[in-house]
């Protein structure tokens, strides 16, 4: 299974994608399928399966992600990366009115 990141990629069939926390010579294991808000559905034998992320890049958002959660005082908390509801956007507060 030449191309695909040794640990946890992202897999897509179809419309479907898939993330994996490992491989073996002949299969992908730890599979959450219907990742990110797509449906897992049944696919056909032969259609093609594609890398869609390489395991680096995904490290490096996990450790981006936490550096964030830990300046926020939010890292330890119990969620599912793939489930867990959007990030908040930062706002500046209101502007104080004059008078």
């Amino acid at each position: 299974m030449g191309g695909f990141a040794a640990a946890y990629g992202i897999l897509s069939i179809d419309d479907e994608l898939i993330v994996y926390t490992a491989k073996t010579a002949t299969q992908f294991t730890g599979c959450q399928r219907g990742a990110f808000g797509t449906v897992a559905a049944s696919h056909l034998t032969g259609v093609p399966v594609k890398a869609n992320m390489v395991s680096g890049f995904i490290t490096a958002l996990q450790s981006a992600v936490l550096a964030i959660e830990n300046e926020l005082g939010t890292a330890g908390l119990a969620r599912s990366p793939l489930t867990a509801p959007p990030l908040l956007m930062a706002t500046r507060p209101p502007t104080p009115s004059r008078r």
